[in-house]
């Protein structure tokens, strides 16, 4: 397995991945092998934006192996969680998977339940 390597990140995480896991524990995490990376490395000064920027994240999955619309799959779950902010849908590359993103924690609570 390719080493990987943060600059910058200290490593005051507990040994779950919770809120307070370092971007090392969670991209070791990810379980990825040989040419899937070639090392990584976030400079101290952007590790703060990236942890901004996909906060409050889920992967979405359609259980359902019938053709549907990915616009009316988004007002339709938009209209049941009710959101107080946008969320935003961008699609995956694999079959029936979205990822979600909040832009507020109680959104995020609700989306997640």
């Amino acid at each position: 397995m390719a080493a990987t390597r943060e600059s910058g990140e200290g490593s005051g995480a507990t040994g779950g991945l919770g809120a307070s896991a370092s971007l090392e524990e969670l991209l070791r995490s990810l379980k990825l092998f040989g040419v899937d990376i070639g090392g990584i490395s976030v400079a101290k000064e952007e590790v703060e934006a990236l942890k901004e920027g996909t906060k409050w994240m889920a992967v979405m999955r359609l259980l359902s192996s019938k053709n549907f619309s990915a616009a009316s799959l988004k007002k339709t779950m938009e209209f049941a969680w009710a959101p107080a902010q946008e969320v935003t849908f961008r699609d995956l590359e694999e079959d029936n998977m979205f990822l979600v993103q909040a832009r507020c924690l109680g959104d995020w609570q609700r989306i997640t339940e």
